[in-house]
């Protein structure tokens, strides 16, 4: 069959030669009265002849043709309908006209509830939007479109497939659309496990605590995880596309590539150490690298940088505890050796060797004790029965020494139970216990007559120390007494006199009476102290009132001096308290008499606080703070001390007997507190006290 574009004319049908040779015998060209002769005959009726023959064998050649024509439709229809793909033809409305049976399979129906039922209604709603868009864009522009649905089956069940479309117009002018329905429900699994497998692949990746990469045949990395990117200060962004040669000086990027270009060549993993100097310094990496074979025959490298800098580190750090292990263990003045419980020695220390021999060979029970068989009895034994360590004493060994022994069982890293022993001579230990065992009873003896005569003396030391209490305090009294009066008759010559000169000595010798009171006062307090004899009183107070009082008792001292003196309690202070308001005041006055002694401008300020409060008792800080001549370190570790003075000269500045603070710090300590001081020379100082008072109920407050 050709095209009838004249280069190659068709050839005339028998019967159109034939017509052709009766209509030239027929015209009037040839036509004739006489009758044909001999020879036209015979050459008309073998061209008719021939004629005849050509139109058998093209009907037989038309036969044929109809024949390979039904088997090429059978075949067809056969395709068609067998095909691994769903075929189906809608109408222009989208209603099924025809369908195959590979689609009836898959929609599992039969083909008289599917034709003249709407395409669009064999598909979840969610989908059916997506192809009627489709359905209407085709039929009005033509060409073709793909969309993938979920399909419903007959018994109810949904499948995914892809829908391939196109438009196609018939020979009458109208349109239909031709449909390839493709099952790809597993493709759509795949591709989901695909999906994940890569996601759980980007995750270990990005989570892997190691550098990982991928390179393509060039060298240029096209995966880089946050990992590298982190150790070298980079974005992962960054390093696509980059090679050795981009990243690392030219030293570092050549010993990569050589390493790189080996696994290319090899076609097999390599792992080796590489020294990489990073931002933070050189650091070593253990790299695995390894070839990835494309299906376009691309090959990859990938590789797997674990930093083991530190691991290295630690393990020179490790072989170095080692190394110092057993040398300490060839140094120990016993011996050590591991025993199996084949009772074979599998280490001995130098010591061992020394005093045992080599254990090479032996167990433990020949080279120790010089037996031939093993002493079930041994408590070394028993630590693999019970895996529990075990201390003894053993005096058997060959060299007739006595050892403290120590077991301690521990599992090798072959699983398998080990005995660590540890033996410590204590011969020498033993016979000096010995020796000493036998002075014990006469040292208890000694002992006992000693502490009986120093319970003697300390009986009369304590008389002793009683008796000068109690001398002490009569005459403190004593003397207090008389000097009370003295100070009361110069008081009633004062009134009297007139002479200035007279006054100012009279105020003198009463300064001077009234110091050595408050000496003599001092002594007393501090010999009751001393003796236990000071009773603390009991009794409701205000804090801010005994501090006011304090203050104003040293007021026209300090006035005279040009001192300020001032306070600072917070307004939460708990104002009501209960405790010995007596002593409080006389820790007060003595801080207070020092500071205006020992300063000569500036303030003085008393401050009180909580240091800790609970629902009973508070324990309240005072402290009285001077900006005076200060005290040096030196100094102050001489200050609390009984009759101790910062300048013992007889010669100071400064008078006192030095008993006011030791006071002060003893009282201190009978109510619960303690005190001290903080002091630089030059700068003043802080004197403070703390005190343990109760709580008062509101309204009970006294003076």
């Amino acid at each position: 069959m050709t095209s009838g574009d004249g280069k190659n004319p068709r050839k005339p049908s028998l019967r159109q030669r034939a017509d052709a040779i009766a209509q030239h015998i027929l015209s009037d060209e040839s036509r004739s009265d006489r009758f044909l002769s001999v020879e036209e005959g015979k050459k008309v009726l073998h061209e008719l002849r021939v004629h005849q023959i050509q139109m058998e064998m093209q009907n037989e050649e038309l036969r044929q043709m109809q024949a390979a024509l039904e088997e090429s439709r059978d075949s067809y229809l056969d395709l068609y309908d067998f095909a691994p793909l769903g075929y189906l033809t809608l109408s222009s409305e989208g209603f099924i006209e025809e369908i195959n049976l590979t689609a009836l399979t898959l929609l599992g129906a039969a083909s008289k509830n599917l034709l003249r039922r709407s395409f669009a209604s064999l598909m979840l709603a969610e989908d059916q939007v997506h192809w009627m868009t489709l359905f209407l864009r085709v039929q009005q522009q033509g060409g073709n479109g793909t969309v993938e649905a979920a399909m419903l089956r007959g018994d109810g069940t949904v499948f995914q497939a892809q829908i391939d479309c196109v438009m196609h117009k018939s020979g009458a002018g109208g349109t239909s659309m031709r449909i390839a329905l493709i099952d790809i429900t597993r493709r759509k699994q795949v591709e989901e496990a695909l999906r994940e497998s890569e996601l759980r692949f980007s995750l270990f990746m990005e989570n892997l605590p190691a550098c990982a990469y991928i390179k393509d045949a060039q060298g240029r990395h096209v995966f880089v995880n946050t990992a590298l990117a982190s150790q070298i200060k980079a974005t992962t962004g960054s390093l696509l596309g980059k090679a050795n040669g981009d990243l690392w000086p030219n030293e570092v990027a050549a010993k990569l590539d050589s390493a790189d270009a080996a696994v290319i060549a090899s076609r097999s993993p390599l792992t080796v150490e590489e020294d990489v100097l990073m931002k933070n310094g050189v650091r070593t990496y253990l790299t695995t690298k390894f070839p990835i074979e494309r299906s376009n025959g691309e090959t990859l490298l990938a590789g797997v940088s674990f930093d083991i800098t530190d691991l290295k580190q630690a393990d020179i750090a490790l072989k170095k505890d080692r190394d110092q292990f057993f040398s300490i263990l060839e140094h120990l003045p016993g011996f050590v050796y591991l025993q199996a419980p084949d009772y074979s020695i599998r280490f001995a220390n130098r010591y061992f060797q020394e005093r045992f021999g080599s254990p090479n060979g032996k167990r433990c029970y020949e080279s120790l004790a010089g037996r031939s068989e093993p002493c079930e009895e041994c408590p070394t034994f028993r630590v693999f029965s019970t895996q529990a360590p075990q201390l003894w004493e053993a005096n058997t060994t060959r060299d007739g020494r006595l050892y403290q022994i120590y077991d301690y069982p521990f599992i090798d890293e072959d699983g398998q139970l080990l005995v660590l022993e540890l033996g410590i001579d204590i011969t020498e230990r033993k016979q000096a216990e010995a020796e000493l065992e036998k002075h014990r009873d006469h040292l208890e003896r000694m002992v006992e007559e000693r502490t009986a005569a120093l319970s003697i003396a300390k009986e009369a030391a304590e008389t002793a120390d009683r008796a000068k209490t109690i001398f002490l305090s009569n005459m403190s009294h004593e003397l207090r007494t008389p000097m009370n009066g003295v100070i009361g008759m110069i008081d009633l010559v004062l009134r009297r006199a007139t002479d200035p000169k007279k006054i100012d000595w009279l105020n003198k010798s009463k300064v001077a009476a009234q110091r050595m009171v408050n000496v003599v006062g001092d002594i007393l307090d501090f010999s009751k102290i001393e003796a236990g004899r000071l009773p603390l009183e009991e009794k409701n107070f205000s804090l801010s009132q005994l501090i006011d009082d304090a203050i104003a008792m040293q007021d026209i001292i300090a006035e005279a001096k040009g001192l300020k003196l001032t306070r600072e309690i917070p307004a939460t202070f708990p104002d009501q308290l209960s405790g010995d308001a007596f002593h409080v005041r006389q820790i007060l006055l003595n801080f207070l008499g020092n500071a205006c002694k020992f300063s000569d401008q500036g303030r003085i300020t008393v401050r009180a606080s909580v240091v800790e409060q609970n629902g009973e008792s508070v324990l309240a800080r005072v402290e009285v703070e001077d900006q005076g001549i200060g005290i040096s370190p030196e100094q102050q570790a001489m200050l609390f001390q009984p009759f101790t003075q910062v300048d013992g000269s007889t010669t100071r500045k400064y008078g006192g007997s030095g008993l006011g603070l030791i006071i002060s710090k003893r009282l201190a300590n009978l109510m619960g507190g303690e005190a001290g001081v903080v002091s630089q020379e030059g700068r003043g100082s802080t004197f403070w006290a703390t005190v343990r008072l109760k709580s008062a109920k509101v309204g009970e407050v006294g003076n």
